[in-house]
């Protein structure tokens, strides 16, 4: 049961990265959801993003078989991001401040 209730660690590789596309520069969150003990891959998590100022959503992915993930199309701002997995407790990061062309681990 122990092991149920381990937290869920993200390991964001790569965090935050800047990139263009046909609306102009924009920001996109990457990374990997992956087990804070034995840091196996937690294929499938749930990944979503809020405004930290009134937590309206603002995006959402599913990683993939591997753990990873990626949010595309973001503005520059101030976030929370909360990983779900089934059986794990959520896991959320705060106060996310996103800006062009910057990289960020957790």
């Amino acid at each position: 049961m122990k092991t149920a209730l381990r937290f869920i660690s993200c390991l964001l590789c790569g965090v935050v990265f800047s990139y263009l596309d046909l609306e102009g520069q924009t920001i996109s969150v990457q990374g990997r959801v992956v087990d804070a003990v034995d840091e196996s891959p937690l294929g499938y998590a749930a990944v979503s993003l809020y405004q930290q100022s009134d937590s309206s959503f603002v995006s959402a992915s599913l990683a993939d078989s591997t753990g990873d993930f990626v949010l595309s199309k973001l503005k520059v701002g101030v976030y929370y991001l909360e990983v779900r997995f089934l059986a794990y407790e959520s896991q959320i990061f705060s106060d996310l401040s996103l800006q062009r062309g910057e990289v960020r681990e957790l």
